[in-house]
């Protein structure tokens, strides 16, 4: 057990960047270890790849702790680093297909409400997730498990604002066109 684990974050990250104590980051690893995964296996869906991605999320964390400032909390730094490397990783993958391509929406006539994709029942909209992509699964878990902002996804992508309204609502439709195949009349 660590002897490290009654301190708060705050205290970890002065042993770790002031007096060499690396073992103090061990703290901090278990505190932070199960959300960071939960969020990467959520996103890519294959338990092998979100540990390799945890991993180098939390090296990526150790390596720059040093420019944590402490302005907000650093529950709030250790998840804007798990977003920008869920989507370096995205992005890096999106080099093979282009994202505009990949389905056809023509069968949907328009976008289905916020209610529609909120109403689905938690164990089939799990499922709905495990079928999309890893763009639009984040897409969906920043809108709707964060609760961010159109200009949130905005800056978290770098985007423009037309860009993230299109992806947002194509990852709905996405979301809402399997779930009309697989799930509605099973609900209903």
């Amino acid at each position: 057990m660590n002897h490290f684990t009654n301190f708060s974050d705050k205290e970890l990250i002065a042993f770790i960047t002031e007096k060499g104590e690396i073992d103090a980051f061990g703290a901090l690893y278990d505190r932070y270890i199960q959300v960071v995964f939960n969020k990467v296996l959520i996103t890519f869906g294959n338990f092998q790849d979100a540990e390799d991605i945890t991993h180098d999320i939390f090296l990526k964390i150790f390596l720059r702790l040093k420019t944590f400032k402490g302005n907000a909390a650093f529950s709030s730094w250790v998840y804007s680093i798990t977003n920008h490397h869920i989507i370096d990783v995205i992005r890096a993958s999106k080099n093979k297909k282009r994202y505009d391509n990949e389905t056809d929406m023509s069968s949907i006539p328009e976008e289905p409400d916020d209610e529609q994709i909120l109403m689905i029942d938690s164990s089939n909209l799990m499922r709905i997730m495990e079928q999309l992509d890893e763009e639009d699964r984040m897409i969906l878990m920043l809108k709707y498990h964060d609760e961010m902002s159109l200009k949130a996804i905005m800056e978290v992508f770098k985007i423009k604002e037309s860009t993230a309204k299109m992806r947002v609502s194509r990852a709905k439709m996405k979301a809402y066109k399997i779930y009309e195949k697989q799930f509605k009349n099973i609900e209903a």
